[in-house]
Order: C-alpha cells, then sequence, then structure tokens
C-alpha cells in the first residue's frame, strides 16, 4: 500500500480549499463557538459540521467534512489525507486569514507527527527520519510515526496518542478513545474508532479501505 497516494474517491476536491474573491472580502471566521450547556461530543461534532456548512466558505475544514461517507455517499470511507489538511489548517489558524498555505508549507515543526504528511509543501521536500524503528518502545505511537515518515495512518495514531500526554500519561489511548474534543479534524479519524462508512449502492457495505480508520494499532 502506498500511504501517500491520491485517494480515488477525493482525488476530484484537491484545489476545492482555494478561497475565492468573495470569501476573501469577508471578515475572518473566528473560532468555533462555545455552548452554555452540556453537550455530549457527537452533540458537539454535528454542531461544528452544520457550523462550517452554514458559514460556507471553502477551506480545508469544510471539504473534508463535506468528503465524509456520512455527507458524501460516493465516497466509501474517511479521507484520512483531508483530515490532515484540515488539522493543519485548524492549527495554522486557517480561519484567521488567508495566509494559511503558506504558514503550513514553512512549518519547521519536525517533530509534530503530521509535519511530513502536511500539505503544501515545496515540490521534492524529502522526509525526515527523526527516529529508527528498532529505537521505538512499545506503545510509543508518536515514536512509531516518526520513525514512519510520509505515513498518514502512524502519524494520526502518533499525533493523538501525544495530544493525549503520551508516554506521560498511562492508558493513554483509552484517552484516545474517549477524546471530547469533536471539533479537531483528526476526531472522526482518530485510533480505535469505527470508521463511519456509506453504504454501496446496492446495499452492500462497502470493501475494507486501505486508509480504513479502525485499523488495529
Amino acid at each position: 500500500m502506498n500511504d501517500l497516494a491520491p485517494d480515488a474517491d477525493d482525488a476530484a476536491l484537491d484545489d476545492d480549499d482555494t478561497t475565492s474573491a468573495d470569501d476573501a472580502a469577508r471578515k475572518p471566521r473566528g473560532a468555533f463557538p462555545k455552548v452554555d450547556h452540556p453537550e455530549t461530543p457527537a452533540e458537539q461534532r454535528q454542531r461544528y459540521e452544520e457550523w462550517l456548512i452554514a458559514d460556507g466558505r471553502r477551506n480545508p475544514e469544510l471539504t473534508a467534512v463535506l468528503a465524509q461517507p456520512s455527507r458524501n455517499p460516493a465516497n466509501t470511507h474517511l479521507s484520512l489525507r483531508l483530515t490532515i489538511r484540515a488539522r493543519c489548517y485548524q492549527c495554522e489558524n486557517g480561519g484567521s486569514d488567508h495566509g494559511y498555505k503558506e504558514r503550513i508549507a514553512a512549518c519547521a515543526v519536525q517533530r509534530c507527527a503530521l509535519w511530513s504528511v502536511r500539505p503544501y509543501k515545496a515540490p521534492g521536500e524529502q522526509p525526515v527520519l527523526l527516529m529508527r524503528r528498532e529505537d521505538v518502545a512499545y506503545g510509543d505511537y508518536h515514536g512509531q510515526a516518526l520513525a514512519s515518515p510520509g505515513m498518514r495512518r502512524p502519524a494520526i495514531n502518533g499525533y493523538c496518542h501525544d495530544c493525549q500526554g503520551g508516554k506521560r500519561m498511562a492508558n493513554v489511548m483509552r484517552a484516545v478513545h474517549d477524546c471530547s474534543t469533536a471539533d479537531c479534524a483528526l476526531w472522526l479519524a482518530r485510533p480505535l474508532q469505527k470508521e463511519p462508512k456509506a453504504k454501496a449502492a446496492d446495499g452492500a457495505a462497502p470493501e475494507a479501505a486501505d486508509e480504513g480508520v479502525s485499523a488495529p494499532i
């Protein structure tokens, strides 16, 4: 499996985050609004997606949401490429202005698990091997990501592992499973989840995809 190959079902969306002239003239979108009452992570996720759709501005977050199998039955699996692109957009505060592509391309945080798979890299940029596989301890998913540059699934596993405390916290992968930050672009793609899939046209379940979210870690 080539983990960097374009996804067959979302290749047409590669340029769908291009900001239009009308969008560029609008005020910055700002942060996802909070509510003053309790909500489950699933409710927060639904509200986040509806907020993006209502805003309507083309950006990596909206593109990733609209490509989800639950919203586009033509796509049979969740695209890790689009979710990573959306997370980098969030990290570089893309909703505040239109310079996010340049900031993502120039990102120098090589120890971020997503660094080697970030979008908008300069042509010819080579992955950097920061750890050797034989030096990665069992259960160190961030280390596995650094030892597997250019591979999306280890990158997401490592990012979520590090976000929830990494090696400093016991039962960190349980914390990843129970993550309540549902407006994170990686939330649906975090490890230990059952990937939401669209049904095939004949009603049968689709075959497992190369980028399946529920792949064992």
